[in-house]
């Protein structure tokens, strides 16, 4: 009987065929969260050899597990064309999938997406459950190496930004979905979301500005452990005896 302890733990100690083994026994016993896990073994090349596109097969068949990760996942496959052709207007519906299913990711996402009106590269490139849902940070590199045929870029380009247009409405509201996210594994994000969120009031993005709300908001995001929040606090000397003495900085959410 297939055991999430015993394959994490299998994965935790290095044995990935095993670990990678025990997810497909999961899947194949119709355990969502198993195949979720067996289709990131694949896509890594993790205890099995990778491939992408089985990957993928993995990845719809989880799309069921709670949260949206498998959704994104799948956003992700299409962002990058890796073992699909590459479909930004597919990409976004399975990236709003997952947002709509809580995945902060997403919500992060569709914040920056809805400000530029683009469909950008993502901070995060993919979503990992091993051992446990922690986001796993795209490296600094190059995602297309080698000549670029200008007119291929152009239109990659233009495909980008067809599939969504600049809302700040729609940005503040994912923005703020984000900052109000349940901490569990994620509490680097929610911060980085209470960043954003205090960034909108500040700039006036979706809402009528508000400096002295954006700054309580931006302390808050602060002690959340936002360093961006800490930096901005300090670059414009904003204490916390400047807002908090009275327990709330400004008007109510919005």
């Amino acid at each position: 009987m297939y055991s999430t302890a015993k394959a994490n733990a299998a994965y935790l100690r290095g044995d990935y065929a095993a670990a990678a083994q025990m997810y497909l026994d999961g899947a194949r016993d119709g355990i969502a969260d198993a195949a979720f896990n067996y289709g990131y073994c694949l896509y890594r090349g993790i205890g099995v050899a990778c491939d992408m596109h089985e990957a993928k097969s993995f990845f719809s068949f989880a799309r069921d597990v709670e949260g949206g990760d498998a959704e994104y996942n799948l956003g992700m496959l299409y962002m990058r064309g890796e073992g699909v052709a590459k479909d930004y207007r597919r990409a976004y519906e399975h990236i709003r999938a997952a947002a709509d299913s809580g995945c902060i990711e997403a919500q992060l996402y569709l914040g920056m997406a809805f400000t530029t009106g683009c469909m950008i590269e993502p901070d995060i490139a993919f979503i990992s459950r091993i051992p446990y849902h922690k986001p796993e940070y795209r490296k600094d590199e190059n995602l297309i190496d080698g000549y670029i045929d200008p007119d291929v870029a152009e239109q990659d380009e233009a495909a980008r930004f067809s599939v969504i247009h600049a809302d700040g409405r729609e940005a503040f509201d994912w923005f703020r979905t984000a900052a109000y996210h349940a901490p569990e594994y994620v509490d680097d994000l929610v911060a980085k979301g209470k960043y954003l969120y205090a960034k909108c009031h500040i700039d006036g993005l979706g809402i009528d500005a508000d400096i002295k709300r954006g700054a309580y908001l931006m302390l808050m995001a602060g002690r959340s452990g936002s360093e961006d929040a800490v930096a901005y606090l300090e670059a414009n000397g904003v204490r916390t005896d400047m807002y908090l003495s009275s327990g709330r900085g400004g008007r109510g959410d919005k």
